[in-house]
């Protein structure tokens, strides 16, 4: 996952500001997402991806790419596929608790047979069918 912040000078208004954008780019897809933020694109640091002397701005943008990796070690964690739409739907809604797979139910039950098994109440055949 990369992020980069840019100020869009393009849609500077008459104020002389422009908007602050974040560009998220997950395996070669790529989305731009404007941000609450204007700035004077001559106060802008490229490199740095902050602006210079705007101490609530760059705040903003710290506490985004801070959210933005926290989710992503989350998404990590807890083995959620990280594509862009997934990514930007656990930033908006949260991240919700993944669905297990068919073969997962399958296994949970299986698992359970076989400790009933262990215990007496189904038999081994049971077992061995669900298999």
């Amino acid at each position: 996952m990369k992020l980069n912040f840019v100020v869009r000078e393009s849609k500077k208004g008459k104020d002389g500001t422009a908007p602050v954008e974040l560009s998220i780019i997950i395996n070669s897809q790529r989305k731009v997402i404007t941000l609450e933020r204007r700035c004077k694109p001559s106060n802008w640091n490229s490199a740095k991806q902050m602006a210079k002397g705007d101490k609530a701005t760059n705040d903003f943008v710290a506490a985004i790419r801070t959210r933005m990796m926290q989710l992503e070690v989350e998404m990590l964690k807890t083995n959620t596929p990280i594509t862009l739409d997934s990514f930007l739907d656990a930033y908006k809604n949260g991240l919700t608790k993944r669905m297990p797979t068919l073969k997962e139910v399958m296994r949970m039950v299986i698992d359970d047979y076989a400790d009933k098994c262990n215990k007496g109440i189904v038999s081994s055949v049971t077992v061995g069918k669900y298999k």
